[in-house]
């Protein structure tokens, strides 16, 4: 192979790789998306199952007694 060729042949590599890497890249970006999406439509679907509860509702409680006092009085 001359030199001339082996160069040729080493810039086509270069650019196959460079296409390759960009394309590998779009569809990275791509995937991302869609699991941002993905990630919104569970968020809303828990929301929607959770109905109409406040905020507050959706955090731990402590335990209390028959008396309504906490456990730990």
């Amino acid at each position: 192979m001359s030199r001339r060729t082996g160069e040729s042949l080493r810039r086509t590599e270069a650019e196959i790789a460079a296409e390759k890497a960009a394309t590998l890249g779009r569809a990275g970006e791509r995937l991302e998306e869609a699991l941002r999406v993905a990630h919104a439509a569970l968020a809303r679907l828990d929301a929607a199952s959770a109905g109409p509860r406040s905020a507050a509702s959706a955090l731990p409680t402590t335990s209390t007694r028959a008396s309504g006092r906490p456990a730990s009085a």
